[in-house]
C-alpha cells in the first residue's frame, strides 16, 4: 500500500477510489441428521461476519487495484456436531466446525492487479476474481442472491489480454491462469491448478449479452501423484426487452465438460475415469418499474447414475450460485460434510478412499434439477419484499456413499435406508429489508441496509428420515457499504 500511496503523490491527474462493505449476518438453524450413527448438525445461534475492503489508483490509462476480505466468516456462536476431519482438504469451508475469528481463513486478498491499456488491448495483470456469464461455474462471490448469502468468491493470479473488433461491440480474451482458490482447489493446501481461458463476448448498450468461454484446466492435487485434465465449454446469452409494460430479461448459461481424472477411481476404471458432464441455468424475469415482479429461475446439473462405466458424469455448480439457502447449502452441504467424516473414522475405515475429500462442496448444487419461481415486490423507494420456492429433483439415484458401497451398491441415503424415488424435496423462502438513505461520511457515500430472510425445506422421504421432514432457517443481515 505505501507504494500505491507514493504512486498517487507523483502520478499527474491521478484519481484515488475507496469502496468496501461491512456484513454481519446472524442465524439460526433447526436440527437434523446427518448421517445414521446419532451425529446431528446440533447447530445453534451464529454470527457471521464480512469485511470488505477495497480501493484503486487511476491515472491516465493505468489502474492499480487493491481489494481482500478481512475478519470474514463465523465470529461468535456454536460450532456444529459434525466432527472435523484430518484432511484439511476436506474442511468444510464455511468454517462451521471450528469458529475462530483469528484464524488465517478468515482473511482473502481478492484483488492486487494493474491493468492498463496498449493501442486496441488492454492488459491486466495480478490477483483477481474470476466470473462468468450467471455465475454457474465462474464465480466472484460479489453478486447477492435472491436468497441466502454469498462466502467465497472463485480468486486466481491472471494474466490477461482483451481486445475489441474495431467498430463493434464484440470483445475478445484470452487469459493464463493460477487458481489461488475455487470449488476444486486450494493453493495453500498444496492443490495446483492451472487453466488457460479464452472467451468471445457480444455486448451492446441495450444490455444484450451473447458469448462463449473456454477452458483447459490440469489440476494437480496434494500428494503429487493424482491430477486432472479438463476441458470446459460455457456458453452464456443475456437478452434485456421491454412489452407489456414491464422490462423483461431472459437468460440463460449452458457448459459441457470433458477430460480425464485419477483424484478419484472406480471399481471398473482403476487407472483414470473419463469426464463427461453437463449443466445448465436459466431465468427469465418480468418487472414493471419500481412496482417488482415475477422471476423464474431453473438448473439442471448431470448426475453420475452408472458408477461402473468408468466415466464420472456428476457436474456441480459453483457454491456461491444461488439456488435456495436450505435445502442444497444446509442440509446436502453439512450431509455431505458428515458423510466424509464417517469416512475419515478410524472405526469404519483405516483412511478414506482417494480424492473422498472432494465430496465436500459447501453446499453447492449438484447432481439435481431445480424449478424456482420468485415474486418480488417494491413497496416503497426503500423496501423490498421477496416469496419464492425451490422444486428439486435428483438427476441421478439418491445415494450417500458410505452406506451405498457398505450396501454393495444399492442406493442408500444417509439415514442408511434405500432410496426409492428422485424427489428431493420443496423448500420455501422469503425476505424483507429495507434500506436507509444514503448519507455522505467523509467524502463517500455510505449506504444502509437491514434484511431478515427465512427458510422452510420440507424434505423428501428419501431424505427426511425418521422425524425430520423440515428444517428451517432464519437471519437477520446488516449491511452498511460505501
Amino acid at each position: 500500500m505505501t507504494e500505491l500511496l507514493l504512486l498517487l503523490h507523483t502520478a499527474h491527474a491521478a484519481d484515488l477510489s475507496l469502496d468496501g462493505e461491512i456484513r454481519e449476518v446472524g442465524r439460526m438453524i433447526s436440527d437434523f441428521a446427518v448421517d445414521a450413527e446419532g451425529t446431528t448438525l446440533d447447530q445453534g445461534m451464529v454470527l457471521e461476519q464480512r469485511i470488505r475492503l477495497g480501493g484503486a489508483i487511476d491515472w491516465d490509462q493505468v489502474s492499480v487495484g487493491l481489494a481482500g476480505d478481512v475478519l470474514t466468516g463465523p465470529i461468535v456462536g456454536d460450532p456444529w456436531g459434525i466432527p472435523t476431519p484430518n484432511d484439511i482438504l476436506a474442511h468444510d469451508q464455511r468454517q462451521y466446525d471450528d469458529i475462530n475469528p483469528t484464524s488465517w481463513e478468515h482473511f482473502a486478498l481478492r484483488r492486487a492487479a494493474v491493468s492498463g491499456t496498449a493501442g486496441p488491448v488492454q492488459l491486466e495483470g495480478g490477483v483477481v476474481t474470476s466470473h462468468w456469464g450467471l455465475g454457474m461455474l465462474a464465480n466472484d462471490g460479489d453478486h447477492d442472491r435472491l436468497f441466502g448469502q454469498t462466502r467465497f468468491g472463485d480468486r486466481v493470479l491472471r494474466v490477461r489480454a482483451t481486445t475489441r473488433l474495431p467498430q463493434t461491440p464484440l470483445y475478445f480474451s484470452g487469459a493464463v491462469d493460477r487458481v489461488i482458490e475455487d470449488d476444486l482447489a486450494r493453493w495453500m493446501d498444496g492443490q495446483v491448478a492451472n487453466q488457460a481461458i479464452f472467451s468471445m463476448l457480444y455486448r451492446d448498450d441495450s444490455g444484450l449479452k451473447i458469448g462463449a468461454y473456454g477452458v483447459a484446466r490440469t489440476q494437480y492435487e496434494a500428494d503429487d501423484v493424482r491430477s486432472t485434465s479438463a476441458q470446459v465449454l460455457d456458453m452464456y446469452a443475456d437478452v434485456p426487452f421491454s412489452g407489456l409494460g414491464m422490462s423483461w430479461r431472459a437468460a440463460v448459461e449452458v457448459a459441457g465438460i470433458t477430460g480425464s481424472t485419477n483424484r478419484s477411481m472406480s471399481y471398473v476404471a482403476l487407472d483414470e475415469l473419463a469426464v463427461r458432464s453437463l449443466g445448465a441455468t436459466g431465468l427469465l424475469e418480468a418487472l414493471v418499474p419500481d412496482r417488482g415482479g415475477l422471476i423464474l429461475l431453473g438448473g439442471y446439473a448431470s448426475g453420475d447414475g452408472d458408477l461402473d462405466d468408468g466415466t464420472a458424469h456428476d457436474f456441480t455448480f459453483d457454491r456461491d450460485f444461488g439456488v435456495g439457502q436450505v435445502l442444497f447449502p444446509e442440509v446436502i452441504g453439512a450431509v455431505n460434510a458428515g458423510t466424509y467424516a464417517l469416512l475419515d473414522d478410524p472405526e469404519f475405515s483405516a483412511q478414506p478412499p482417494p480424492g473422498a475429500e472432494a465430496i465436500v462442496t459447501e453446499g453447492a448444487f449438484q447432481r439435481a434439477a431445480f424449478f424456482s419461481p420468485v415474486a418480488r415486490f417494491t413497496p416503497t423507494s426503500w423496501s423490498t419484499l421477496r416469496a419464492g420456492a425451490v422444486l428439486a429433483w435428483a438427476t441421478a439415484p439418491i445415494a450417500q456413499p458410505f452406506y451405498t458401497t457398505r450396501a454393495g451398491g444399492t442406493p442408500t441415503s444417509h439415514h442408511d435406508l434405500a432410496t426409492t424415488g428422485a424427489r428431493l424435496g420443496t423448500e420455501l423462502c422469503w425476505a424483507a429489508a429495507v434500506g436507509a438513505a444514503p448519507i455522505d461520511v467523509a467524502g463517500e457515500t455510505v449506504h444502509g441496509s437491514l434484511e431478515v430472510q427465512g427458510g422452510h425445506a420440507m424434505l423428501s422421504e428419501d431424505l427426511a428420515g425418521p422425524g425430520a421432514e423440515r428444517v428451517d432457517l432464519y437471519s437477520l443481515t446488516g449491511r452498511l457499504s460505501w
